[in-house]
C-alpha cells in the first residue's frame, strides 16, 4: 500500500518537477504554493517515503525474530536485504531533487565518501555526479535513478518473492497499516522541508537524513588514514 502511494503521488509530483537544476526548485516552489493540494501531495510522498524506509526495516526485524535467515528461507531473507537497500537508495536519490542546499551539501559530502572506497570509489562517485562537481548531469541521473531504475528495480525483488508466505507476514501488515497512518498523519500537520536553493560556494552545515546517521556514526569511530578508508566502507 505504501510503495502504491509512492508511485501515484511520485507520478503527480512529476507533472510539474522540472529536473533542471535552474528551475527544480522554483519548480518545488510553484507546486506547493500555487497548486491546490501541492503542498500535501509532496508532504505526503515524503514522509511516505520516510515510512517506507520504517516498514522495510520492520520487515528484516521481523524476519530474523522468526528465524527467516536459516538455510530454507535465506533467499527471502537476502531478497529483503536487497528491498530495504532500494528502499533507501530511492529515499536518498529523491531528497536531491528539490535541489536546496541541505539535499544537495548532503549528497556532495556522500559523493566524497564514495570516491573514497577503494577501486571503484571515484570512478562510481563521478558517474554519480555527472563529472568531476554535481551539476546538471548529475542531477539528471539521480532523476533516473528516483523515478525509473531504482523502482524498477523494487518492483521486481516484490515480484520475485511473489505470493509465497513468509515470517511474519501478518505481523508486517498490522505495522505497515500503524505506520502509513502516521505518516498520512505527519504529512497532514507537517509540510515537506524545503531549503534555501543550492549554492556550490556556500556549504551548511550538512547532515545525513535520520535514516543513515547509525552509518555515519560507524564512520566515526574509524580514525586515521588507513581507518578512514575502512569507515567508509562500512558507512
Amino acid at each position: 500500500a505504501l510503495l502504491l502511494g509512492l508511485v501515484v503521488t511520485g507520478v503527480s509530483l512529476a507533472a510539474f518537477y522540472v529536473p533542471s537544476v535552474r528551475e527544480a526548485w522554483s519548480s518545488v516552489v510553484y507546486l506547493e504554493a500555487s497548486v491546490p493540494g501541492g503542498r500535501v501531495l509532496r508532504a505526503v510522498h515524503h514522509h511516505g517515503s520516510h515510512a517506507l524506509v520504517v516498514v522495510v526495516g520492520l520487515e528484516l526485524a521481523l524476519a530474523v525474530a522468526a528465524g527467516a535467515y536459516t538455510l530454507a528461507e535465506r533467499r527471502s531473507f537476502w531478497l529483503r536485504i536487497v528491498r530495504a537497500a532500494l528502499v533507501v537508495a530511492t529515499a536518498v536519490a529523491g531528497h536531491l531533487l528539490p535541489w536546496d542546499q541541505p539535499g544537495y551539501w548532503a549528497r556532495r559530502v556522500e559523493l566524497t565518501l564514495t570516491a573514497q572506497v577503494p577501486g571503484i570509489g571515484p570512478g562510481l562517485a563521478r558517474v554519480l555526479a555527472g563529472g568531476a562537481e554535481l551539476g546538471q548531469l548529475g542531477l539528471s541521473r539521480w532523476f533516473a535513478l528516483h523515478a525509473f531504475a531504482l523502482p524498477a528495480a523494487l518492483a521486481a525483488t516484490v515480484a520475485w518473492e511473489g505470493r509465497g508466505r513468509s515470517a511474519g507476514r501478518h505481523s508486517l501488515w498490522v505495522a505497515t497499516a500503524a505506520v502509513s497512518a502516521i505518516a498520512l498523519a505527519v504529512a497532514a500537520l507537517y509540510p515537506a522541508p524545503l531549503g534555501l536553493p543550492a549554492d556550490a560556494t556556500r556549504a551548511p552545515d550538512a547532515r545525513p537524513e535520520w535514516f543513515l546517521m547509525p552509518l555515519y556514526g560507524l564512520r566515526g569511530l574509524f580514525r586515521g588514514p588507513t581507518a578512514e578508508v575502512v569507515g567508509t566502507g562500512f558507512g
